[in-house]
């Protein structure tokens, strides 16, 4: 908590650390401040930090924050509602993912991991390798016609059924109607060795 004081002594006004969210991609950071009944929000984003006063709830908000690295501010996009201020942030340059938003190694109270925007670093790859071109992940040429990626295997499954194609035949899921004990012939269940 952070206050000003005026000559005298005597607290003038009194600020308090707006809560803030973040997540990140290879080349972008989503940064929400929230406050509530927003008022005069003023930022200033700078290549190194982000500074916000604004008022909201009855309350004066300040927070300063120092980026791990830098970004560009320029072209920087924000939408401002009653609930919060939402930013998409380039970074300055794209690699890999920062360990942390702020420059200092401190774990602040007020500043949480956004999990609503947040993507693992493996995970962005692998949706890169989706994005490839050809019909199969990791870009392999070929697929089924109409498979979208594998998307949607329920309509994969109705292509079967109308080409008249039984999987319970196949050795996958037994066709309806076969019995329980046909099931248990297969089981191995009474040679596994007990817990200890």
């Amino acid at each position: 908590q952070h206050s000003t004081a005026s000559p005298e002594g005597t607290d003038t006004m009194s600020e308090i650390q707006a809560p803030v969210k973040w997540a990140q991609r290879e080349d972008e950071l989503f940064i929400t401040i929230e406050v509530t009944d927003l008022e005069s929000p003023a930022i200033d984003l700078k290549e190194t930090s982000l500074t916000f006063k604004g008022k909201g709830g009855g309350q004066t908000y300040h927070t300063e924050i120092e980026f791990f690295a830098p970004i560009t501010a320029e072209g920087a996009k924000q939408r401002v509602n009653a609930r919060n201020i939402f930013m998409i942030i380039k970074k300055a340059e794209s690699g890999p993912y920062w360990p942390r938003l702020t420059k200092d190694k401190i774990k602040y109270p007020w500043l949480k991991v956004d999990f609503n925007h947040w993507k693992d670093e493996d995970e962005e790859d692998e949706e890169d390798e989706e994005q490839q071109p050809g019909g199969m992940p990791g870009g392999m040429p070929g697929g089924m016609p109409g498979m979208d990626g594998m998307q949607d295997m329920s309509a994969l499954m109705e292509q079967f059924k109308a080409q008249g194609l039984d999987l319970g035949a196949m050795g996958g899921t037994p066709p309806m109607g076969a019995s329980a004990a046909e099931d248990e012939e297969d089981s191995d269940d009474d040679d596994l060795p007990g817990l200890e």
